[in-house]
């Protein structure tokens, strides 16, 4: 039994992410001139915010709206975000790659949605669509930046770093132990704590 409600956690998620996304309108008033890529990060983060909202309301909503479509605005966030991160390094990268990750992700979540239901398969692509927009912006930060810059943004590289970490350790684990039915609010403690991180 799963003593952490997968609900009542995304809920907090979403208050969380609601928070961050006041203060980055705040920040983005006020640095929008002095800095690029505020105005992607306050979009990534207004993503963010609406995917746990679409998917904690489900059963109230369509399920391609609350599954699907949620989960296809997450990655588009960490498309957005990366961005621009890209942008107030200063550095051009072309995003072709991403959107065609977005498009795959969004026929593959769909694929496992409706077409043979499938939630551990959903939850390893989520994982790994997730490792590959991290692990952008830890390369970014690492190795692309200029050395000053590198220093500004180390702590932000290593956040980075950790999430491709439980992303990996996700895609292990979830074939070893996957979920024993495809409703993702039955999820086990494993699943609920990786909400938690």
């Amino acid at each position: 039994m799963n003593f952490l409600d997968v609900r009542t956690i995304i809920v907090g998620h979403i208050v969380t992410d609601a928070v961050c996304t006041v203060v980055l309108v705040a920040l983005w008033i006020q640095n929008r001139k002095r800095f690029a890529g505020t105005g992607h990060w306050l979009g990534d983060f207004v993503l963010q915010t609406a995917a746990p909202a679409l998917v904690v309301v489900r059963g109230s909503v369509p399920d391609w709206l609350s599954m699907t479509f949620a989960n296809t605005l997450a990655i588009l966030g960490g498309v957005v975000g990366y961005i621009g991160l890209t942008r107030f390094a200063g550095k051009k990268s072309a995003q072709v790659h991403n959107y065609v990750l977005l498009a795959v992700f969004a026929a593959v979540h769909a694929y496992f949605v409706y077409i043979r239901p499938n939630l551990a398969a959903r939850n390893i692509e989520m994982a790994l669509a997730l490792f590959i927009i991290c692990f952008q912006c830890v390369w970014l930060i690492l190795r692309r930046v200029e050395h000053s810059m590198r220093r500004l943004m180390r702590e932000v590289g290593l956040v980075f770093g950790i999430f491709c970490l439980v992303s990996l350790i996700r895609i292990v684990v979830i074939p070893i132990t996957p979920p024993s039915g495809n409703d993702f609010f039955q999820s086990g403690l494993y699943d609920t704590l990786v909400l938690l991180s």
